[in-house]
């Protein structure tokens, strides 16, 4: 879900139709979440996760050690360059 400024939601629903693990699924819906909000002009983002590893690597406090999961942190560590402030956070 997208929250504006102003409290305006949208909700959006993915279909990951391919075989991939929990922290793959992980990474793209936080993919997909910030690519919607940059194709909203969004300049700050706030995302949550529920997964500490994953949440962990993007803050770079976690090494990414599989090929896989190193692809994934580079598109989201690119998409992160174009927005001007981004925050992510652990949540239960």
């Amino acid at each position: 879900m997208l929250q504006s400024p102003m409290g305006e939601q949208i909700e959006q629903a993915v279909w990951l139709d391919f075989s991939m693990s929990n922290n793959e699924a992980k990474y793209e819906v936080i993919l997909v979440g910030l690519n919607l909000a940059l194709a909203l002009i969004a300049t700050k983002v706030e995302s949550r996760s529920d997964s500490q590893i994953v949440v962990g690597q993007i803050q770079r406090e976690y090494e990414v050690r599989d090929e896989c999961m190193a692809r994934y942190f580079a598109l989201v560590d690119a998409q992160m360059k174009k927005v001007e402030r981004w925050l992510i956070r652990c949540i239960p």
